[in-house]
């Protein structure tokens, strides 16, 4: 773990995994010193703090993570409460293993209601670091019970291979859960650089890199394939007007809305970009020159049939599009969005609020 917060050592959270690693490896071997010395304040007491104060720290990794503020605040006070409770029980190995496993499940509980709002657009690694969280939260109650059992009953035989059972299952999911977690966090960092890679952070659409990579892939298909391939060029008409009356924020909330409306209109196979500040490229392959055309109409009604309301005020939005059908003359994609981005400007000329198709 430590190894791998020297690589990456902007990520705060391995800092704490990795303690929570090696404090769970202390507190296993002053646990075992049990079998060797008759030191209970050290190998009951000080061992049980050690087991409690692993996952609270891992706890506190989840949190940092999750760009949590005081991941500590809490987590301390409850080690603290531990320490006291636990004080006067290091006689008592029974009953401060009872409150000990009690702690262990709350903890290990809460790490796995935290793992819901890890935000991950990979569900394996967080569903199977969550399944250990709730396995060891399992775990901990069934001990907890057998404890509560024992501790009113006095200690009974019959439970003592289910209790060795449970302490080699706490052993090997605790060693499968410091092991996904890294996981969980690379997998999610680069979902992250993937989508700064590929998506433009203010609209949620494809980046013009993007853009182009994906349509050129679904213009060479249909040139391939034989198949209609249209494509639309959208700017939005007096975007500048509308910062310098509202403001650059409601300028961003514009141009939200606007992806919005162009994601509503559009197929799961077409390609939807901000190409600009204010202009939209969108790719249509198997699509005909009739159906492009009813596709901008649809755009043009969306954006502008209906005014934008921005903290209560509203803005009349409309755009003008430049539509474009491949033709034989259009033997790559460049040239086609040239076509339409003529079209576009056309419909500028033209008063804008238009679909203009390229000739």
């Amino acid at each position: 773990m430590l190894v791998i917060y020297r690589l990456r050592q902007q990520q705060r959270c391995f800092v704490y995994w990795s303690v929570a690693c090696f404090v769970f490896a202390g507190a296993a071997v002053t646990a075992s010193l049990r079998a060797f010395i008759d030191a209970p304040l050290l190998t009951v007491y000080f061992a049980d703090l050690l087991i409690i104060l692993a996952p609270l720290i891992a706890v506190a990794g989840l949190r940092e993570y999750l760009h949590y503020t005081r991941s500590f605040l809490y987590l301390r006070a409850l080690w603290v409460c531990c320490a006291i409770l636990l004080a006067p029980l290091h006689g008592e190995p029974l009953l401060a293993q009872l409150v000990t496993s009690i702690v262990l499940a709350g903890s290990f509980g809460y790490a796995t209601l935290l793992l819901v709002k890890v935000p991950t657009r990979s569900v394996l690694p967080k569903l199977v670091l969550a399944l250990l969280f709730g396995a060891h939260a399992l775990i901990m109650i069934i001990q907890s019970s057998l404890l509560f059992t024992s501790v009113r009953e006095g200690p009974l035989p019959s439970f003592a291979p289910l209790l060795e059972w449970i302490l080699v299952n706490h052993l090997l999911l605790t060693t499968a859960t410091a092991m996904v977690f890294p996981l969980l966090v690379f997998v999610s960092s680069e979902n992250r650089l993937t989508q700064l890679a590929n998506y433009d952070d203010l609209t949620k659409l494809f980046n013009r890199r993007a853009f182009y990579q994906q349509a050129e892939d679904h213009f060479s298909l249909s040139e391939v394939e034989e198949n209609d391939f249209s494509a639309l060029m959208l700017d939005l008409d007096h975007f500048k007007a509308i910062n310098d009356q509202y403001g650059h924020a409601a300028g961003d909330a514009c141009l939200r809305w606007v992806a919005r409306q162009i994601r509503s209109q559009l197929r799961e196979q077409d390609v939807a970009a901000r190409v600009g500040g204010e202009e939209f490229s969108i790719a249509l392959p198997g699509t005909d020159e009739r159906a492009a055309i009813a596709i901008a109409d649809r755009l043009l009604e969306a954006i502008g049939g209906e005014p934008f309301e921005y903290q209560g005020r509203p803005i009349q939005l409309t755009v003008s599009i430049g539509v474009i059908h491949r033709k034989s003359r259009h033997e790559a994609l460049q040239a086609l969005l040239i076509d339409a981005d003529t079209a576009l400007y056309t419909a500028k000329k033209q008063g804008r609020n238009q679909v203009v198709l390229a000739s």
